[in-house]
């Protein structure tokens, strides 16, 4: 058994808590510190805006401004020119979330009806306001220092929603008396698991569970 967290604060927290329950634990553009996070992330589309000579986005950029955020509205707002700019989906981007659309309305584990609620955003919207007081607040460089199960750490090589290097900052500083990889998805950014789909199942297969079931 692996906990899978799409590197939400509450999966490495179970990892952290309850060791003992846990065979392994991958994060997924793992969130470290949400106001660097932030921080990094709008340095990032001031930059690219700026390269671009859009003026008109410079001004939206402008008006949204850098972090703290007192509201994750302003986390959504950012997020559209993260997307923009190739720090949520490296390449084919419009191609690729068409697809995913697609599949959130005919999958059979969603009616039509929560497709379109889930296409448009309302799920994520909810998530966040529910547990934006957690969200905002953490910071795992001082939480958590140690970690007691088998760690992975998935990341997209331009992935600007968590930075890259922000994972890898606290990937090495991080004690897992277990064993750690990191492991560089190099045509990704946030979400590996759809750029780059038969490598990111391959590791899970061969590496992973192998390495779970072998201990």
């Amino acid at each position: 058994l692996v906990a899978h967290s799409g590197g939400t604060p509450i999966g490495l927290k179970t990892a952290y808590t309850y060791p003992e329950k846990i065979h392994a634990y991958v994060g997924v553009a793992q969130i470290v510190n949400d106001y660097e996070q932030e921080l990094l992330s709008y340095d990032f589309i001031v930059k690219e805006a700026a390269k671009s000579g859009a003026v008109k986005a410079r001004k939206a950029i402008k008006v949204i401004g850098p972090p703290p955020y007192e509201e994750p509205e302003k986390i959504f707002m950012k997020a559209k020119y993260i997307v923009k700019y190739g720090g949520f989906i490296h390449r084919n981007a419009t191609k690729r979330l068409i697809s995913t659309y697609l599949n959130y309305l005919t999958s059979p584990e969603y009616s039509l009806k929560e497709g379109f609620r889930t296409m448009r955003g309302k799920g994520l919207d909810f998530t966040m306001n529910a547990r934006w007081e957690e969200i905002k607040n953490v910071d795992f460089t001082k939480e958590i220092e140690t970690l007691n199960v088998p760690l992975y750490f998935f990341q997209g090589k331009y992935d600007m929603i968590v930075p890259t290097v922000q994972v890898q900052n606290y990937y090495n500083a991080l004690k897992a008396e277990k064993g750690k990889k990191l492991i560089i998805f190099e045509d990704s950014a946030h979400v590996p698991m759809l750029e780059e789909k038969e490598k990111y199942e391959g590791f899970l297969i061969n590496v992973v569970l192998k390495e779970t079931l072998s201990k």
